[in-house]
């Protein structure tokens, strides 16, 4: 599985962001997890931004994959989920 991430510009970050991308590769080693790059396929791409103001569009990435938008470290959580129900998916 390839992930893709996209960080916001980090105007207004209210918790470290790279934390979670950190707790990704750990938590789940067999996934790769790269910037974004145009033209490439994805599996799932991450907008992880520091705030609510999201000034990541959604829309303009739900074109290219599924996408989830975190916008604050509890949002771990929603992929960690994904990721889980995507591999029972897998073995049934």
């Amino acid at each position: 599985m390839k992930i893709g991430v996209k960080f916001c510009g980090g105007c207004n970050p209210g918790y470290e962001r790279f934390k979670i991308v950190k707790k990704l590769c750990k938590e789940f080693p067999y996934v790769i997890v790269e910037p974004v790059q145009e033209g490439i396929t994805y599996d799932l791409i991450l907008l992880i931004s520091g705030c609510h103001a999201e000034c990541l569009s959604i829309l303009s990435w739900q074109q290219i994959a599924p996408v989830i938008a975190v916008y604050e470290q509890i949002d771990y959580e929603k992929i960690k989920k994904y990721l889980c129900n995507r591999n029972r998916k897998k073995f049934l």
